[in-house]
C-alpha cells in the first residue's frame, strides 16, 4: 500500500510469510481524509511466494475490533447505489484500476470489497481484483459496486488477470443485489425493456478452479481460457446488460470457457433464474473430455425481443481446435424445460461448428454418453440436443437411467421450482426418479478426483448478507451396488431435511 510506513515499509515479505488484517477494520482506497487511508486506488502487492510456500494475506478470526469477528473491508468509499438510476459521476472514480493486484503464489483470503465506482468505457477489462499466477482467492465477499450511465464496460465488479495462470477461486461471493439492477420494463434496460437487466461481471480471463462460489445479479459470471473444474457453485439472477454498448463490450454469459484443458469437469452446480444469451459455453480443445454431472437447471433462459433463441443455449459445446474427437459424459443432471412457466425458456444443449455462429469454433464431433438425467418437460433424451452447424457430428449413447417426464407429472410428485432449499428435488421415496437410475460407481473416481459422482448434488451455496451457507439438502452417498436415483438428487433418509455444517470461516456477521 502506498501509505505503508515504519515497520510496514521496512519489512521484507518472503515466501511462506503471512500478513494478518484485524477483523472489522476498514481500509480506505478512495477518500484520502479517511483513516486508515491505503494511499491510492490500487494495492499493488509485489512480494512473491513460491510453490508450497505461498504468501498469505488474510485473517485470524480470534483477532477483531467490535463485539464479534467480521471480515476486514477494502472500501472504495463510493456511496452504494440508491436503486433508481445510474449516478452521473463517481465520487471516487476507479476507472480501469484494480483495488488489489498481486504477484505470484499469494493467497488472498476473507476480505470484503465494496464501494467501487467506475465510468470506464475504454478497451480492456478492468476489475476489482487482478490476481497473479498460482494465486488463491478465497472467502471474499464482493458487493456494492456502481458504474455511471456513460460506462460501456461492465467490470465495475469483477476481476482481470490476463497474465496469470492457474488461479483458484473458492468460497467467494460476487453479489450485485446492492449494485445497479432493474426489473423488466425499467427504462434503464434500454437494450431490451422486456427483460430484467443488471451491471457488473464476475471473473474475466482466468479461473483454473472455481468451486463453492456464489454469482448473483451480474451480467456475466465468468469468461475464462483455462478452467478445468467448476463445481458446487450457485448461479442466479444473471441478466442482460442495460445497454447495447454494454452488451457489445462484454459477454452476457453465465460461464464461458474457451480453449481449456484436455479434461474439464462441471458438477454439483445449481443454475436458476439465468436470463442471459447462453448459460454455459464450453469451447474446448480437440480431444478434450468434458464431464457434466450432478447439476440442476431450472427457471432459465427466457425468450427476449432481440432474436435470441434462448432455449437452445443452455449449454453450448464447441471445439476450439480442429480434430472432431471430443467426448462428453452427461450424468445425473436435472434439466427442467419450464414448460409450465410462460417466461421460462427451457434448457437444450447446442453443438456448434464453424457454421454455427461462433467465430472461434470448429466443427464439433465425437461421442456423447448420457445416463441418469431427469428431463422434466422433454419427450426423450435426443430432444435436449440441438446441432447448430453443418459440420457438427456426434453419436448419442444412452447409457441407461435417463428419465423424460411430463412437467405436470413431475410437479405432482414434488419436483417443483422452489428456491429453498433448491428446485426439482424429490420430496418422497415414491417419485419416479427414485431407484430408476443405473449404477455408475465404476465411473466415480474418473469423473472427478473427489468422486462426487457418487453423491447427490450439494445443492450449491447460498448467501445472505455476505454469509455463505448451503441449502437444506443432505448429501446422501449413492450406493456402491443397486440402482441409483435419476437426476441430480439422491433420495434417502434425511435427504430433504437438515442442514450440513457451513464451511469454516464463513459464519461471520458483517458490520
Amino acid at each position: 500500500m502506498a501509505n505503508c510506513a515504519s515497520v510496514c515499509a521496512s519489512t521484507t515479505v518472503n515466501a511462506g510469510n503471512g500478513i494478518i488484517f484485524r477483523g472489522g477494520d476498514t481500509w480506505h482506497f478512495g477518500n484520502g481524509s479517511a483513516s486508515p487511508y491505503a494511499g491510492g486506488q490500487t494495492w499493488n502487492f509485489t512480494a512473491t511466494g513460491s510453490s508450497g510456500s505461498p504468501i498469505y494475506l488474510g485473517v485470524d478470526q480470534t483477532w477483531y475490533s467490535g463485539s464479534s469477528w467480521a471480515r476486514p473491508v477494502l472500501n472504495g468509499d463510493n456511496p452504494l447505489f440508491n436503486g433508481t438510476s445510474f449516478p452521473s459521476s463517481c465520487t471516487y472514480n476507479f476507472g480501469s484500476n484494480s483495488i488489489w493486484q498481486s504477484s505470484n503464489y499469494v493467497t488472498f483470503d476473507n476480505f470484503e470489497i465494496t464501494g467501487i465506482c467506475t465510468n470506464y468505457s475504454g478497451s480492456g477489462n478492468p476489475g476489482a481484483l487482478s490476481p497473479g499466477s498460482y494465486n488463491t482467492v478465497s472467502n471474499v465477499y464482493y458487493h456494492g459496486w456502481t458504474i455511471t450511465a456513460s460506462s460501456n464496460n461492465l467490470y465495475g465488479a469483477g476481476t482481470y488477470s490476463g497474465s496469470g495462470t492457474q488461479i483458484t477461486w473458492t468460497h467467494d461471493i460476487f453479489d450485485g443485489s446492492d449494485a445497479p439492477h432493474w426489473s423488466a420494463g425499467n427504462a434503464n434496460c434500454s437494450y431490451d425493456t422486456t427483460m430484467p437487466c443488471t451491471t457488473g461481471a464476475g471473473i474475466y480471463d482466468r479461473a483454473y478452479i472455481l468451486d463453492h462460489c456464489v454469482f448473483r445479479y451480474l451480467a456475466n459470471m465468468a469468461v475464462t481460457v483455462d478452467t478445468v473444474s467448476a463445481h458446487d457453485n450457485l448461479f442466479e439472477y444473471l441478466e442482460w446488460p442495460p445497454s447495447t454498448a454494454a452488451v457489445n463490450a462484454q459477454h452476457p454469459d453465465a460461464l464461458m470457457v474457451v480453449e481449456s484443458g484436455t479434461t474439464v469437469n462441471f458438477y454439483n452446480n445449481v443454475a436458476r433464474h439465468v436470463y442471459v444469451t447462453q448459460m454455459f459455453y464450453f469451447n474446448v480443445s480437440s480431444g478434450s473430455t468434458l464431464y457434466i454431472f450432478n447439476n440442476v437447471f431450472y427457471d432459465n433462459l427466457r425468450y427476449d425481443t432481440t432474436g435470441d433463441t434462448a432455449p437452445d443455449n443452455c449449454i453450448n459445446l464447441a471445439a476450439h481446435t480442429s480434430g472432431s474427437n471430443e467426448i462428453i459424459y452427461l450424468y445425473n443432471n436435472t434439466f427442467d424445460q419450464d414448460t409450465d412457466d410462460s417466461t421460462g425458456g427451457g434448457c437444450q444443449i447446442s453443438l456448434y461448428g464453424t457454421s454455427g455462429g461462433n467465430s472461434e469454433g470448429y466443427d464439433w464431433g465425437g461421442p456423447i454418453y448420457a445416463a441418469n438425467n431427469h428431463l422434466i418437460g422433454s419427450s426423450n433424451l435426443a430432444s435436449i440436443f440441438n446441432s447448430r452447424g453443418s459440420g457438427v457430428s456426434y453419436t448419442l449413447n444412452d447409457n441407461g437411467g435417463n428419465l423424460p417426464q411430463a412437467t405436470a407429472t413431475a410437479r405432482s410428485q414434488g419436483y417443483v421450482q422452489s428456491t429453498s432449499p433448491v428446485g426439482d428435488g424429490p420430496t418422497s421415496g415414491s417419485g419416479s426418479t427414485v431407484g430408476t437410475g443405473t449404477n455408475a460407481t465404476s465411473n466415480c473416481a474418473t469423473f472427478s478426483s473427489d468422486s462426487a459422482l457418487c453423491s447427490g448434488t450439494s445443492g450449491g451455496p447460498s448467501v445472505l448478507s455476505g454469509i455463505m451457507t448451503f441449502p437444506a439438502v443432505q448429501i446422501v452417498n449413492r450406493p456402491p451396488t443397486g440402482a441409483w436415483d435419476a437426476g441430480a438428487f439422491d433420495f434417502g433418509s434425511g435427504s430433504v431435511s437438515g442442514t450440513p455444517a457451513a464451511p469454516m470461516g464463513l459464519t461471520a456477521t458483517l458490520q
